[in-house]
């Protein structure tokens, strides 16, 4: 018989160890097998993706690794010194020795940053690297458009590293 012409009832016998069985043979795979999970914690800003940078004017959150990768792992903010403001997007290096990411404090546009970190534990290792930073161009287009979305600067934003080790992004 064909699950589509089973009861409800019918279909939740078959349905949920077949789901517990999808679920367990995805897990079981070995790229899934990780100890620790690099993530962001944020404040939702935007209704909109595309305009939710506009709006970094809800600080909080932070770059975090949870380990072990389970319900009591731990949360360790990677950047602390970065409190109240608002992170963009961040990529882990190909070696998992860095993490770059965006972030704007104060209202102000999104500059990108990086930190290196341990591969072993997933925790900070070095100092906090700005990588972009205002441009003289930039104070005159501020002043030109004074009032508009192009009146608060450049977002240096979406960072990614390179197979060469090179950073890609968006301005």
């Amino acid at each position: 018989k064909a699950v589509q012409d089973c009861t409800p009832e019918q279909k939740q016998t078959i349905e949920g160890p077949l789901k517990s069985l999808q679920r367990d043979s995805m897990l079981a795979h070995p790229a899934l097998k990780f100890d620790k999970l690099l993530f962001l914690t944020q404040i939702h800003r935007s209704v909109s993706i595309y305009t939710g940078h506009l709006r970094n004017d809800n600080p909080g959150g932070n770059l975090c690794v949870l380990s072990p990768v389970s319900p009591d792992g731990i949360v360790t903010k990677l950047v602390p010194e970065l409190d109240g403001g608002v992170f963009g997007r961040f990529d882990l290096s190909f070696d998992a020795t860095k993490v770059v990411f965006c972030y704007a404090k104060d209202g102000g546009s999104y500059r990108i940053y990086e930190i290196d970190i341990d591969p072993k534990t997933g925790l900070r290792v070095g100092g906090l690297r700005q990588l972009t930073v205002d441009g003289a161009d930039e104070a005159e287009t501020i002043q030109r458009y004074k009032g508009s979305t192009c009146g608060r600067g450049y977002d240096d934003m979406d960072p990614c590293y390179m197979p060469n080790d090179k950073i890609m992004f968006s301005s």
